[in-house]
């Protein structure tokens, strides 16, 4: 059974939880918690920092758990009914067999979660991040996915059927296999608030067995087309910026922009993949351009939103941008060369001078967590990757969502207590990375008090 006096705590909501758990660091380490079997239905528990608890079978019907951080959480055949998990970090999460009927994931972080037998019919997951997730034998009828990604995610045996999956970010390397789906819906209304743009169009008819697969296996053959939608507008600069940063990236794929079609104010600009490459080579090349086009250009979206009035005005300028030398970028110096990936080039693209210290902050922490005990260790991993994947995800990840990974790493550095000499080093990294993240050392009072307390000598200074 869980532990009373907790589950009391956070059925005051987070703030009450938070503040206990910065004034009492030996009573509590969240990697152990547990609440299973648990009834915290309509909780608020927003803003949380709940990385690897155990909330397996709790009731959470209706919580609030916006911006919270669950990451590597056990929420195996927990029921979420109705849940608000909007922006939230379910990175690596276990929810299998958990009941998330009509609960809010818009924007939700979950990469690498395990949602087998999950059921989200009637949920809202768009936009979430649902790369390299395991959705086998989950039902999603009814779900909103609009501008869901789902690389190399797994759907086998997944039940579709009136699932939107408009601007659905899909990779040669997804996964369909036995998937029960009658209809979709290509469009959300965001008005109405409806799923609009039926196929089969004939409100009376349904998909033949196989022919869903067969349609996805087209859109799968057609990603030496990859199609990118704006919905509100383009900043052009900026987008052809990204996209020769792209081009540099891979060379081998010769991408080139075939066309641009706008209706009602929303873009479709269409790339095609020239290459030597075959097989599971090409497929994986074409996911791989596919992935960092998505990424590189999400900033380009919703900026610029003059160039609608004239369709002319808008193809001369493509022409012009695609001929004018202005628009190429020197090489991204050895950026290839460092062992972060896409992260490393988005962080230089986002943050400019201050990208290096930050990525060094990042690698920094990792090498303190090497020495910490196991369950330290595992929270620091999941916060710095949390981290890694707002700052992927993300043009630049709101305050808030940085200060509730950050006060995560100071609260590692409070549980190491006395034992571990390197804390308030680590500490000191922490505090650094917040400058560079523009999170003020106000927002982190309460877990800095608390280190004073254990470690007199740890000073800090507000950041000008």
């Amino acid at each position: 059974m869980a532990n009373e006096e907790q589950v009391a705590l956070l059925k005051q909501g987070s703030r009450v939880w938070n503040d206990w758990r910065d004034k009492s660091p030996t009573q509590v380490i969240l990697s152990a918690a547990n609440f299973a079997y648990a009834n915290l239905s309509n909780a608020n528990l927003s803003f949380s920092y709940l990385n690897l608890v155990k909330l397996n079978f709790a009731n959470l019907n209706q919580a609030n758990l916006i911006f919270s951080d669950i990451g590597g959480a056990n929420l195996n055949g927990a029921s979420l009914i109705g849940a608000n998990l909007s922006n939230t970090n379910l990175c690596l999460a276990d929810l299998r067999n958990t009941d998330l009927t009509q609960a809010d994931l818009s924007y939700a972080n979950l990469s690498g979660a395990r949602l087998s037998g999950t059921d989200l019919s009637n949920a809202n997951l768009s936009y979430a991040n649902l790369s390299d997730a395991k959705l086998s034998n989950a039902n999603l009828s009814n779900a909103n996915m609009a501008g869901a990604q789902i690389l190399r995610t797994d759907f086998k045996h997944t039940i579709l059927t009136e699932t939107c999956i408009g601007d659905w970010q899909l990779g040669s390397s997804t996964i369909f296999e036995g998937v029960e789906c009658d209809y979709i819906y290509r469009t959300y209304d965001t008005q109405g608030k409806e799923l609009t743009g039926r196929l089969p169009v004939d409100p009376s008819s349904s998909f033949a067995p196989g022919e869903f697969e067969k349609w996805i296996e087209v859109r799968k053959g057609a990603l030496d087309t990859i199609d990118i939608t704006f919905t509100d507008g383009i900043n052009w600069q900026e987008f052809f910026h990204s996209l020769q940063r792209v081009r540099q990236r891979h060379p081998e794929a010769h991408i080139a922009m075939r066309s641009v079609e706008e209706r009602n104010g929303v873009f479709v600009v269409r790339f095609g993949v020239a290459s030597e490459y075959t097989g599971d080579a090409r497929q994986q090349l074409n996911a791989d351009v596919e992935s960092q086009l998505k990424l590189q250009l999400a900033e380009a979206r919703g900026q610029i939103k003059e160039l609608r009035d004239s369709k002319d005005s808008l193809e001369n300028l493509l022409k012009e941008a695609i001929m004018s030398p202005k628009y190429r970028i020197e090489q991204l110096g050895n950026l290839a060369d460092v062992n972060h990936g896409n992260m490393t080039a988005t962080i230089h693209n986002h943050y400019g001078q201050d990208a290096d210290t930050i990525l060094q902050k990042l690698e920094a922490l990792r090498e303190y967590a090497k020495s910490f005990p196991e369950e330290e260790k595992e929270a620091v991993q999941v916060h710095v990757e949390g981290l890694g994947q707002d700052l992927q995800q993300f043009q630049k990840p709101s305050t808030a969502r940085s200060k509730t990974r950050l006060a995560g790493l100071l609260g590692v550095a409070i549980a190491l207590g006395t034992h571990i000499a390197t804390a308030t080093d680590f500490a000191n990294n922490v505090l650094e990375l917040a400058d560079k993240l523009a999170v003020p050392t106000d927002a982190l009072q309460p877990q800095l008090q608390q280190l004073k307390e254990i470690h007199p000598e740890f000073e800090w200074q507000p950041f000008e």
